[in-house]
């Protein structure tokens, strides 16, 4: 199993994470890796980079190219758009197990929205350039990231009729 060190200079201090799994992810069973191909799944799991992101951090934000597809493992980020007026409109909070920043990647276009960690949080980095190939190659894959992308669709369209 591999470890990384970060430095949590909030706290000051050191901390040895572990890095999780994505085979043996509880994550797994709920979210858009649900019932995939162990090889799939692992094949995910030798690109991604594991990082302790802190509250406020931006993942994406709207406008910048796709370089990764974030899992969060833990914590919760709002996803969030920026009104003409210059005020915020929340889209949806992620919760542990919600896949960010795939509908750009799929789309072939920079992000639209921001993606902001609200609680501190254990992100799970895969790069654009290894997800894109896995979703080539993995039908169902591919299938479920286009239902997920409909079903995002349908709330941030409901969201935003608020």
């Amino acid at each position: 199993m591999r470890t990384t060190t970060v430095t949590d200079w909030s706290l000051f201090k050191k901390t040895e994470l572990r890095e999780p799994q994505c085979l043996a992810c509880m994550r797994k069973s709920q979210g858009p890796f649900c019932g995939l191909e162990a090889g799939i799944v692992s094949r995910l799991g030798r690109t991604k980079t594991v990082s302790l992101v802190g509250k406020g951090q931006i993942l994406f934000q709207a406008g910048s190219p796709v370089s990764s597809v974030y899992c969060l493992h833990s914590g919760s980020a709002k996803i969030y758009r920026v009104a003409f007026n210059g005020k915020e409109q929340i889209l949806r909070i992620a919760e542990p197990g919600s896949l960010l920043g795939f509908r750009a990647l799929l789309m072939e276009t920079p992000h639209e929205s921001y993606a902001e960690i609200v609680e501190t949080a254990r992100v799970c980095s895969i790069p654009a350039q290894a997800f894109g190939p896995l979703i080539d190659g993995a039908p169902p894959l591919f299938k479920r990231m286009l239902l997920l992308l409909k079903h995002r669709v349908l709330v941030e369209r409901e969201s935003l009729e608020r």
